[in-house]
């Protein structure tokens, strides 16, 4: 290994494995060296790491100017996570003057990337008018961005848009697919629109079904529903037509034809009011099932109960927790074994959130009678848990921005983390993280993020770095 390389790339190498402890002992003072070397030279990777140092004291005092400067530079390269830690940084006023249009800035330039949330989060700003002026089309674009690649809360609001015409024209057609896509994935709200509109259109097949020919043509404009604002035009037109025509019609047709307009008129606003009884009538279920959800809650907690693990290997000792039939860690793995890290190699980081695990390693680093979980069995822990698995698994504390959870199974998930293949840790204080096994040879990482109320779940390239919680077998 050359101990004195030019190369920038060269260079960024030896920092990360004096920062990993790669063929050398870890030394976080000659990591930043080396990285600075590189960060000098242009390197991306090298400037949002030394900013990653100087923002959390690795290896250099703690200086937040510093740790903003380098942000910057591999920001304005392109680098993702500089860009998210910058938007951090002028959001809370965290080095720099509290900024919010610098902060929608690089949220946009985050966005732009693909980052789901980051899309997400710009379609409420731009919707409430939050640190940015009030924009229903940009608020539209972002989030048919977040939902196209399947956020459940940005295609819930974007059928709500749709369905009250907020940026775009209404379409009940558009409002039940994208609250069909977010009903899927569990959300409630989503679920009470869909009946909200199955009802309007029920009540129309009824009609048509008793031969009134005014509700067969209201069901086809339910059923087609971008005819709708032009058939309603058509039919004031037609009204005021009719004062015109009166005159000249004999009495008998004029008075089938003012009936039969008034009829459809009559069979419209019917709707309409059926509708607001029946967002009133779920307004009052779903408070019901709040509250038998809630009693529910309470007789699974009566069937939790905590013990403590002895782990012969190391002699450390862990919570457990019994949910349901399965008995399983209260706390994340922090077993060292080759592969596996601190986050950030920081050794107090690993005694609170647990080590970060590489694929093979991870298969066997659970002790005798214990093992890494199966896809399914996470599968049994949401089941049971029920609706909102997200804040019932979290901790009471040690989430960033108010991701605070209730903890009400004693799960304690805490926001580790993770390591990435290139050597970064990214979604500290944000994110919680577990390995899960699929079938076959199959990898997935199971996580918890802010804002969406599920376990998600997606399948992994085995290059990243997880943290460990074990299941008895």
């Amino acid at each position: 290994m050359n101990e004195n390389p030019t190369d920038a790339e060269e260079q960024l190498k030896l920092g990360l494995n004096y920062a990993n402890g790669y063929g050398v002992p870890k030394d976080m003072e000659k990591s930043i060296y080396w990285f600075t070397k590189a960060a000098e030279q242009g390197n991306v990777i090298a400037q949002c790491n030394l900013g990653i140092g100087y923002a959390n004291g690795y290896g250099v005092p703690k200086d937040m100017k510093k740790a903003i400067y380098w942000y910057t530079k591999a920001a304005e390269q392109g680098n993702i996570d500089a860009q998210r830690n910058l938007k951090i940084c002028y959001f809370k006023g965290d080095g720099v003057p509290k900024d919010m249009e610098k902060a929608i800035y690089w949220s946009i330039k985050v966005a732009e990337q693909g980052d789901v949330i980051a899309q997400y989060n710009l379609g409420f700003d731009y919707s409430e008018g939050d640190g940015v002026p009030k924009d229903m089309e940009k608020a539209i674009y972002w989030f048919t961005k977040a939902a196209e690649q399947g956020l459940d809360k940005a295609q819930h609001n974007l059928g709500v848009c749709y369905l009250k015409g907020n940026g775009v024209s209404k379409d009940l057609e558009k409002a039940a697919y994208w609250f069909t896509k977010a009903a899927e994935q569990g959300d409630a709200d989503a679920q009470n629109n869909l009946r909200i509109i199955k009802g309007m259109k029920e009540l129309i097949t009824k009609s048509a079904e008793h031969g009134d020919t005014d509700a067969k043509k209201v069901q086809m404009i339910y059923v087609e529903n971008k005819k709708i604002i032009a058939e309603k035009e058509k039919l004031d037109a037609e009204n005021k037509k009719l004062i015109a025509e009166k005159e000249m019609l004999d009495a008998e047709n004029a008075k089938e034809k003012r009936f039969q307009k008034w009829v459809t008129i009559l069979l419209i606003s019917l709707v309409l009011l059926i509708g607001i009884i029946l967002i009133v009538k779920n307004i009052v279920i779903s408070n019901v099932e709040k509250e038998e959800e809630q009693e529910q809650e309470q007789e699974n907690t009566i069937t939790t109960t905590s013990d403590n693990f002895t782990d012969p290997r190391d002699n450390k000792t862990y919570k457990t927790i019994k949910i349901g039939e399965q008995t399983w860690m209260a706390e994340n793995l922090n077993y060292e074994v080759k592969g596996s890290e601190c986050y950030n190699h920081n050794p107090e980081n690993c005694q609170k959130y647990g080590r970060l695990y590489h694929w093979e390693p991870a298969l066997k680093a659970c002790p005798n009678g214990w093992h890494l979980p199966k896809d399914y069995e996470w599968e049994t822990l949401v089941d049971y848990i029920g609706s909102d698995a997200r804040r019932k698994l979290k901790s009471k504390s040690g989430w960033d921005e108010g991701g605070n959870g209730t903890d009400e199974y004693g799960f304690s998930a805490l926001p580790s983390g993770t390591g990435k293949s290139d050597g970064t840790f990214v979604n500290f204080d944000k994110y919680s993280y577990w390995w899960s096994v699929g079938e076959g040879t199959d990898a997935y990482y199971r996580y918890i993020t802010p804002e969406n109320s599920n376990l998600n779940k997606i399948k992994s390239t085995k290059k990243g770095l997880f943290p460990v919680r074990c299941i008895q077998d």
